[in-house]
């Protein structure tokens, strides 16, 4: 029987440091259910008041389970009432009476969720940030948490997720200094999904803020201005847009489909390997250094060679003058030039070539 008990007694010890060691490692759910089940199996150890001790910091301090909490030091002053620990948890049970009479638990569990986001990462965080604003409505620090939510999902480039939760805190922080955070967040999101419009409107209410925040015309104005030039692009591509749909649906109902021969195909491949290579080259160059360019470059090659074909299909069932020859030539250079900047725009590379070309006039600016 001693050894047994020996035995029985050693196994609570490992089993007790075991789920501090799991605690430490950032996961105190799973650490509070083998200091239960230790209690459980082994309810007369010498540690079983100290595991319900631990387990029920664990829940209040690591998980933010108040009422677990609760139920774990009701459980250790009942069942273990004359223990050690049987006076600390009757002053745990007080003190977190007076909390959740104060409104300071809330608090409690965003120091807690705050203090653990460099153990549990982004998005265990985000995760409990967003259970909390549903627990916790009324807690007095619920817009900045909104903001920090806001301000995450953006950098994860998750654009409407964003926008929403800037939109959320904006009533209620109309008037206060925050709001022009909460515009310049909704104006960029807005960029992101397209929605210059939108994003200009953000964007001029930030003026309404000088003389609170400095410069605040200034910045109101340099992001004006860009949502207008995103605009004019927007509208340019729509342009280039319907050139390519229009002239392309000329050309496939224009081709006699029933004269496309073999022949014709041969033929088209010394075009189609004219306009390869050069693609081709250029994206097995850009293949490890830029990924905007490869795909920019790949969809262009696709849509050119398409373009291409359609074109010489087109000239070739046909029988056409010089002159219709010569105008077909001059639409195939317009539609090319059309489809590289749709492209270019589809993809966002046409705002990082116009913000490079822009760069180096500036720079050669400063250098004269």
């Amino acid at each position: 029987m001693l050894y047994q008990s020996t035995a029985l007694a050693g196994d609570a010890v490992s089993e007790f440091n075991k789920a501090s060691k799991i605690a430490r490692q950032g996961d105190p759910k799973t650490a509070i259910d083998i200091l239960l089940k230790l209690v459980s199996e082994q309810p007369d150890s010498n540690i079983a008041d100290d595991a319900l001790y631990k387990a029920a910091e664990l829940a209040e301090k690591e998980i933010g389970d108040f009422d677990l909490s609760i139920n774990i030091y009701q459980r250790l002053t009942k069942e273990y009432p004359t223990s050690r620990n049987s006076m600390r948890a009757e002053r745990a049970l007080e003190r977190l009476k007076q909390e959740r009479l104060s409104g300071d638990e809330a608090l409690q569990v965003y120091s807690r969720i705050v203090r653990n986001y460099s153990k549990i990462g982004l998005e265990k965080t985000m995760a409990e940030m967003r259970q909390f604003i549903k627990k916790y409505p009324d807690f007095v620090y619920n817009d900045q948490v909104k903001l920090w939510i806001a301000d995450e999902l953006r950098s994860k480039r998750k654009y409407q997720e964003a926008y929403d939760y800037y939109q959320s805190i904006l009533p209620q922080n109309a008037k206060s200094d925050l709001a022009f955070h909460i515009l310049r967040g909704m104006g960029d999101m807005a960029v992101e999904l397209r929605k210059f419009k939108l994003a200009r409107e953000h964007f001029l209410a930030l003026a309404q803020f000088e003389g609170r925040i400095g410069y605040a015309k200034n910045i109101s104005s340099m992001l004006v201005n860009q949502a207008d030039k995103f605009i004019l692009l927007q509208w340019i591509f729509y342009a280039c847009l319907a050139i390519v749909i229009v002239w392309t649906l000329f050309l496939i109902i224009g081709i006699s489909w029933k004269n496309v021969k073999f022949t014709l195909i041969r033929s088209w491949r010394i075009e189609a390997a004219l306009i390869s290579i050069p693609f081709l080259g250029t994206i097995i160059y850009l293949w490890n250094r830029a990924f905007i360019y490869r795909k920019s470059f790949g969809l262009l090659l696709v849509f050119q060679l398409l373009l291409s074909f359609f074109h010489t299909s087109f000239i070739e069932t046909n029988k056409l003058s010089r002159k219709k020859k010569i105008i077909v030539f001059i639409m195939a250079i317009i539609t090319a030039t059309a489809t590289t900047y749709a492209v270019f725009y589809w993809t966002d590379l046409i705002n990082l070539i116009i913000d490079t070309i822009r760069n180096d006039w500036l720079e050669k600016g400063k250098i004269r």
